[in-house]
């Protein structure tokens, strides 16, 4: 089995979703980061990019939708 790390990061404004999410990711060793919003999920990926092997966003959420969070992360060339 391999040491490689893949970190998860899974975007969604609810906080009971993120915390089940994350009860899931721990009992399967899968480290996992939390965002509550798009921007947040920029934010973490912009600072954090070579820890995260897979990004999850829920689609309907306030201020910034995950489709529109899906399309930033293709449009920034560092990402």
């Amino acid at each position: 089995m391999s040491d490689l790390t893949c970190t998860v990061l899974f975007v969604d404004d609810d906080e009971e979703t993120r915390y089940i999410f994350e009860r899931i990711l721990s009992r399967f060793d899968v480290p996992g980061i939390e965002a509550a919003s798009g921007p947040e999920a920029l934010q973490i990926l912009q600072e954090r990019a070579s820890e995260i092997a897979l990004v999850l966003i829920d689609l309907r959420m306030p201020e910034m939708d995950g489709l529109e969070t899906a399309a930033n992360i293709r449009l920034d060339p560092q990402l």
